[in-house]
């Protein structure tokens, strides 16, 4: 099963952020940020689009495609940078990868960087 959060700026997705596992009670699986030009366990960029945010019941076409993320875009500043890791996180958080703890910990790191 998939969850995918589908993240636009200025109307054009840019980012995919992915998770596989193999059952909907299996927590964990495979989790990756999925660029122009990637895929992840066989479903290319586009296709994850297509499919939108949310929880799909699908089954991986490559189950050992999952570090094929395309090429990450230019970030314009450190903040920028570290504001889409965050995001990342967050987006871990949600399918449950990550802990609370590790959230906020990553959020202090974000804030600390110069906005610019």
């Amino acid at each position: 099963m998939f969850v995918l959060q589908v993240l636009k700026k200025r109307k054009v997705p840019y980012v995919v952020h992915a998770q596989y596992s193999e059952s909907r009670s299996h927590q964990g699986g495979h989790l990756s940020s999925v660029y122009p030009g990637g895929s992840f366990m066989g479903y290319t960029f586009e296709n994850l689009c297509k499919m939108g945010t949310g929880e799909h019941e699908v089954a991986s076409l490559d189950q050992h495609d999952f570090r094929n993320s395309g090429p990450e875009p230019k970030f314009q500043s450190d903040w920028e940078a570290k504001h889409a890791q965050f995001e990342f996180i967050l987006f871990g958080y949600q399918v449950g990868a990550y802990t609370s703890l590790e959230v906020l910990s990553f959020a202090q790191d974000t804030l600390a960087v110069e906005f610019r």
